[in-house]
């Protein structure tokens, strides 16, 4: 029993021993200056005890022009979107593009992903992953992809969430959601009348509640059918007029293709759209395997991307068509199967719906494939109001920006050179004392605090995290990362520490002063902060003093990142010059 224990030690700290070394990785990725300025800022938090480092701080994370964004309506492009457009984001609604800033020509790099999609970006461009080998969550840049998304043996080890069904608004339709998808699954478009094909009771009874009233289904035989006007009229049938609009009328199978305003009706109508496609040309099998087959490569593209609008995922699978007496072959066949969520109902016919079976694991999400290099194009990247910072495009994408002083003291800390790491902000109340606010101590605080555990979390993972801030005691019995407002530091002196001040334009002269003087042996402190951004009453902020009283005192540097440190719209650059700022 004692060797087993042995062995489970053993191989848990080969474990955290690897994780530690991915960690560093990444960090020091992350760490490469992207300017002069940051540049400067990293040599003076290595040659410095004090740095202040103020003004704004950032990179941009950057797509082609010609990537695909959602509005409330359907597609845009990239290159013509605008602040205050509303853009699809992973939660299935919509968040306000709050920023663009273009980047210009860069090297693009295109990530290929389990389903044969891709994403065209910059090495820079951030995404939030998962490693499915060892469970960590993270935000990683496109260059750690590039290393990391297979293991020694090929196998594809880095994946990216599903989206869920995006809200696209409701559409008007004269031909019904269902109804269509029987169309182009079951429907002949080539004869003079509008038939299909269905001997299901079911179809039939759907179809019939959908039309118009002054049309009716008539019956040839069993399983066939047309849609004619219930009584004699000159006027054209809107049906056929319908079809002949969106491109379909007068199509064979091969031809078929999903009209493009009903890829982004509401989640109902397009759930309703698959149900009658799957209902026509769907199959599943007896082990509930769900896949979908038609000879048009243009349909299963756009099936496709009906399927990932509803959350899930697909691939497409080519076979070439059979051998003919005359030695031609049939046309060529396109299959999916489909992996969708289990509260989304694939079919509207009972006898295929029944064979469904609900996943209980192998949920729908997508592993990254390989990436590679092209050439360059125009780029640029948006910010948008997103809890997480989340939007989609091409596929799902993820932008973050980073903080260079936390990722220079995560380094440090896992590479030993510190005993801990202490990040701190102020508690800015707007005219408000926290022991009237409703909540505990650790609510009241909350608020406040969540940004920095959130910049951590980019870092390390959450578990990883939760380990060095509640568990993860050194010898000396002190938490390796320390979080807490600016005025519980009071009376602390900081021994072997990496201390950061987050936001310091919002600290008064005597909060600016009593961090730098709870600086211990063998320590650093970072003051960060954007001296045009102030939450305080205009001459309360203490940087304005301390950034000039810092200068030219042996062991402190101070930094000025200015407009060219971040990407920011051309307007607002321009805005910022006029008015001298």
């Amino acid at each position: 029993m004692s060797r087993i224990r042995k062995n489970k030690k053993q191989n848990s700290e080969t474990q955290i021993a690897k994780e530690t070394v991915n960690n560093q990785k990444k960090i020091r990725s992350l760490l490469k200056p992207k300017t002069k300025n940051q540049e400067d800022f990293i040599v003076a938090l290595a040659d410095n005890t004090v740095t202040l480092a103020t003004g704004p701080a950032g990179s941009g994370k950057a797509l082609t022009l010609d990537s695909k964004l959602f509005n409330k309506f359907g597609p845009i492009r990239m290159g013509d979107v605008k602040i205050g457009d509303e853009i699809a984001n992973p939660d299935g609604g919509f968040s306000k593009v709050t920023g663009i800033y273009p980047q210009g020509k860069k090297v693009v790099h295109r990530v290929f992903f389990s389903n044969g999609c891709y994403v065209d970006c910059c090495e820079d461009h951030l995404w939030k992953v998962k490693h499915n080998d060892n469970g960590w969550c993270r935000i990683v840049d496109t260059k750690f992809l590039m290393k990391n998304c297979r293991r020694h043996d090929g196998k594809r080890v880095i994946s990216i969430p599903c989206s869920k069904p995006v809200s696209f608004e409701r559409k008007e339709y004269i031909i019904d959601p269902y109804f269509m998808g029987i169309i182009i699954s079951e429907g002949g478009l080539t004869n003079g009348t509008l038939c299909f094909t269905s001997c299901e009771k079911e179809i039939l009874e759907r179809v019939e509640s959908g039309i118009v009233e002054e049309y009716v289904r008539k019956s040839s035989s069993y399983k066939d059918h047309r849609l004619v006007k219930s009584k004699r009229s000159c006027k054209k049938n809107i049906y056929i007029e319908e079809l002949r609009s969106l491109g379909l009328w007068g199509k064979y199978a091969h031809q078929k293709h999903i009209p493009e305003k009903y890829k982004y009706g509401s989640v109902d109508q397009r759930i309703a759209l698959l149900q009658g496609l799957m209902d026509g040309d769907g199959t599943v099998s007896k082990e509930g395997a769900i896949s979908y087959c038609t000879t048009s490569f243009s349909l299963i593209k756009d099936f496709c991307e009906l399927v990932y609008s509803l959350g899930g995922t697909t691939r497409i699978v080519e076979k070439m068509g059979s051998l003919k007496q005359d030695g031609t072959r049939y046309k060529k066949r396109y299959r999916c199967n489909l992996n969708l969520p289990n509260d989304i109902e694939i079919f509207f016919l009972s006898r295929k719906k029944k064979r469904v079976v609900s996943r209980k694991k192998y949920f729908p999400k997508l592993y990254v494939d390989r990436v590679e290099k092209l050439g360059e194009q125009e780029m640029q990247c948006i910010s948008v109001d997103h809890k997480d910072h989340l939007y989609l495009t091409d596929n799902y994408i993820t932008t973050h920006n980073t903080k260079i002083s936390v990722a220079y003291g995560i380094e440090k800390l896992l590479n030993g050179y510190y005993k801990r790491l202490i990040v701190t902000r102020p508690v800015v109340e707007a005219g408000e004392q926290l022991g009237f606010l409703p909540g505990t101590f650790s609510e009241k605080l909350d608020p406040y605090l969540q940004p920095i555990y959130y910049e951590l979390s980019h870092y390390v993972s959450k578990k990883e995290l939760d380990t060095f801030i509640n568990n993860g005691l050194n010898k000396r019995g002190e938490n390796e990362i320390i979080i807490a407002p600016l005025a519980y530091m009071r009376g602390m002196n900081y021994h072997e520490s990496y201390m950061i001040l987050d936001e310091c334009q919002n600290c008064t002269k005597e909060q600016i002063k009593l961090f730098v003087t709870r600086v211990g042996m063998n320590s650093k402190a970072v003051l960060v902060g954007d001296d045009k951004q102030s939450d305080l009453l205009e001459g309360k902020s203490g940087l304005y003093y301390w950034k000039d009283k810092l200068k030219g005192i042996k062991g402190v540097a101070t930094i000025e990142l200015d407009r060219s440190d971040i990407i920011r719209n051309e307007v607002i650059s321009r805005i910022l010059q006029k008015i001298g700022e």
